[in-house]
């Protein structure tokens, strides 16, 4: 193999190595922005499940109680 070759060989031995540290830092980086966007809307998700488990709970106990029951039989007579 002759000298220029070989340099050029060298070259891109080096400088596809330093692309290709950038380029896995780079996805790194874009990969954690995700998951720590996705943490976000996870955790805004269970919020509002919490919210709307205790607004069922209360209709059911609002629909269970007696006296809602009566009034509804009132309402419809």
């Amino acid at each position: 193999m002759d000298p220029f070759m070989r340099a050029i060989l060298i070259l891109f031995i080096v400088f596809g190595s330093i692309w290709l540290s950038h380029h896995l830092r780079y996805t790194r980086k874009r990969m954690e922005l995700k998951l720590n966007a996705e943490r976000e809307f996870s955790k805004g998700l269970k919020t509002e499940l919490e919210e709307i488990r205790e607004r069922l709970a209360n209709l059911e106990k609002i629909v269970t109680d007696k006296g809602y029951r009566l009034r509804e039989e009132i309402d419809k007579l």
